[in-house]
């Protein structure tokens, strides 16, 4: 029954109610998984494979790759399910952000697949290598296997897998500043015939178009102003959504683990501050967000690169060297969950048209809340940079049982009883 649901989900218009029985019936369906395992491993790759939709549906992904790693180690490429479950241990990996992961499994379904026998694997491979080499800014060697992902899905009639090489074509454009080209392979994605396609590819499909107008600025009949208009239109549109939905949207993606997205808070809310008069954290933010795509190995694009360009001048010329400077090591020191807490933080601030916190201010301290001391700033600013109890006791040669006394008394005085709280009230006093 369970593997009956979730093959369903592949199927067009079945996706909502399938996903909300697996919902339902989650345990029995684990357990039932487990059981599987344990006792016939061939069922068990093909329940996991079946299962692997929900739990990329559902952001269940960690679990998901852990089941489906564990059904391909007891197997080999003789399996009927290897090669999708390789492709689905690579979309799993894609959604947290694990690009070099990605390009393991997808290179694995290329490099053990022949080409003498093109199938819809072999297409779903080379897509997801490319969407892997991509993001990591190895574009020419994305853009060869697109092309050859495009001609082999041509040629056996698979429409799902043109689409999606059609989409990477039109991202890597994005990507490499090609903004005509990424128009062109969008449109040609929208006139692949999609009625088999799955629900999920169909609306990925439906998003690229747009995404890539508003991406690469081509909005016919714009001008330029009106293009600036626009953006500053969007900034404040965001400024006006409140930081309710975005630390909603946050603190969603920190639960799944949606490394991507925490990203892209920080570019939107670089943009915001830079459009409405806060070039110090515009600066901050897009500091922070180098750091964080360094650290994930990901690829910022050209056109990104571009749209910065004219705000960061801005931003420099606003503040003068000295303070771009103290700006940049700002957010260059920020944990990305720091810094994603600075960029809610700072869209509270622009709503309510409230000065911005400074790094080395002096803290704002309200009637009957004690100011911190010394000591306690200084394991606040520990805490802000993710460290544990044990780290923080470490560096500052003190017992974990005092760190612990000193964070039980800072709460007692902010009343911020979770770290990330006590993250917060490092940027609202300026200690980070």
């Amino acid at each position: 029954m369970a593997e009956s649901a979730a093959v369903q989900m592949a199927q067009r218009d079945h996706e909502q109610p399938a996903a909300l029985w697996l919902d339902a019936e989650s345990a029995a369906v684990h357990r039932g998984l487990l059981w599987t395992l344990d006792h016939n491993r061939f069922a068990g790759l093909r329940l996991a494979v079946a299962l692997a939709p929900w739990w990329h549906l559902r952001a269940r992904w960690a679990e998901g790759y852990t089941l489906l790693q564990r059904s391909v180690a007891q197997t080999d490429s003789t399996a009927a399910n290897w090669y999708s479950a390789h492709c689905w241990l690579g979309e799993l990996s894609r959604m947290v952000s694990d690009f070099r992961l990605v390009l393991s499994h997808f290179s694995t379904v290329v490099d053990t697949h022949s080409r003498d026998q093109p199938s819809p694997h072999l297409v779903d491979g080379l897509t997801g290598k490319c969407s892997a080499l991509r993001n990591l800014g190895r574009l020419p060697e994305a853009a060869r296997d697109a092309h050859m992902a495009l001609e082999l899905a041509q040629r056996i009639g698979y429409r799902a897998g043109e689409a999606d090489a059609l989409q990477e074509l039109s991202y890597i454009s994005v990507y490499a500043d090609q903004p005509e080209d990424a128009v062109k392979w969008a449109r040609q994605a929208q006139r692949v015939p999609a009625q088999q396609f799955p629900d999920r590819p169909v609306r990925q499909v439906k998003a690229l178009l747009p995404w890539v107008l508003v991406a690469t600025q081509q909005l016919a009949g714009l001008s330029n102003a009106q293009q600036a208009d626009l953006e500053a239109q969007c900034a404040e549109a965001l400024a006006l959504a409140g930081a309710a939905s975005l630390h909603a949207s946050a603190a969603l993606a920190t639960q799944i683990g949606f490394t991507l997205r925490l990203i892209d808070i920080l570019d939107e809310v670089g943009f915001l501050c830079s459009a409405t008069g806060h070039p110090a954290e515009a600066l901050t933010l897009w500091a922070a967000l180098a750091i964080q795509n360094e650290a994930t190995g990901l690829a910022d694009t050209l056109q990104a690169k571009h749209r910065r360009e004219s705000p960061l001048r801005e931003a420099e010329q606003a503040g003068g060297e000295s303070l771009a400077t103290v700006a940049r090591s700002r957010g260059a020191a920020m944990t990305l969950a720091a810094a994603v807490e600075f960029a809610v933080l700072m869209t509270e601030q622009v709503r309510e048209n409230r000065p911005a916190p400074t790094r080395g201010t002096a803290p704002a301290t309200e009637p009957g809340t004690r100011t911190l001391s010394a000591r306690e700033r200084e394991l606040v600013e520990l805490v802000a940079q993710g460290r544990t109890d044990a780290e923080i006791a470490e560096q500052l040669f003190i017992s974990i049982r005092t760190v612990r006394t000193h964070l039980d008394r800072i709460r007692d005085k902010s009343g911020c009883r979770r770290r990330a709280d006590l993250t917060r009230l490092a940027l609202q006093e300026g200690i980070v």
